[in-house]
């Protein structure tokens, strides 16, 4: 039996999410493709040598970002055909992120799920053009704990108020998010920064996966000098209330 874990290094795997699914893939047989928390736990534990708590296997295969990726009943959790495609994307290069257009909804729960770290605690996103839907991809992809900062030049609406109510009804939900207009046109480039990665988007955040897009990862040098740019404009810029 092929196994996509047999191409994929579990140490070079950023996740509990895909450590999990890692493990799953590794044991399932024609006899056996369910294991429970304490099986995938104690596997990472004591065969691969990676500390773990099985309460936080637990998070990650039930959170958000889990959801469709193995299927959970009483006797455990059996990977999926889209947990096989994340471990997939592991096996590519990760420094050129292409999407397809067509396939927004998988863009956002499998793609881009795996790009943005489930740790992240800092996203500061700049897009010269942003909507409801760039809030329903936050929501979608980003961690709830995460502080996130949105700057733009212009929020599209197609009803007056409806950017400021779903921000409010986000913030309701106990997202960490602010949006700032920064009223010049400088702002071209689309990118998102986190406190150890930058990522340059080929289109705005709510395109992606509607039409054909690409991430780009660069280095860390080129996101110090971003970083820069991004704060010195997020403090004259004017925040918009929920």
């Amino acid at each position: 039996m092929n196994r996509i874990s047999e191409k994929i290094d579990i140490h070079e795997l950023r996740t509990n999410l895909l450590r999990a699914l890692w493990v799953v893939d590794k044991l399932t047989t024609k006899e056996e493709d369910r294991f429970t928390v304490a099986i995938i736990a104690d596997f990472l534990i004591e065969e691969i040598g990676i500390d773990v708590l099985r309460q936080a296997i637990d998070r990650a295969l039930k959170s958000k970002k889990g959801k469709g990726l193995t299927n959970h009943s009483k006797v455990g959790f059996k990977i999926m055909k889209a947990g096989i495609e994340m471990l997939e994307l592991e096996t590519r290069d990760k420094k050129v992120n292409f999407f397809q257009s067509g396939t927004e909804y998988k863009t956002k729960r499998v793609v881009l799920g795996e790009i943005f770290d489930d740790k992240v605690a800092n996203v500061r996103l700049c897009d010269s053009y942003v909507d409801v839907r760039t809030l329903d991809v936050i929501h979608d992809v980003f961690p709830k704990e995460a502080k996130i900062k949105i700057l733009t030049f212009r929020i599209v609406e197609s009803r007056e108020g409806k950017f400021e109510r779903s921000l409010a009804a986000l913030v309701n939900d106990g997202f960490n998010i602010e949006v700032r207009l920064f009223d010049n046109c400088e702002i071209h480039d689309r990118y998102i920064i986190t406190e150890i990665d930058l990522f340059l988007s080929g289109n705005s955040l709510n395109y992606i996966g509607r039409k054909e897009s690409f991430i780009i990862k660069l280095g860390d040098d080129t996101r110090q000098t971003i970083l820069e740019v991004f704060n010195r404009r997020w403090k004259i810029a004017q925040k918009v209330e929920e």
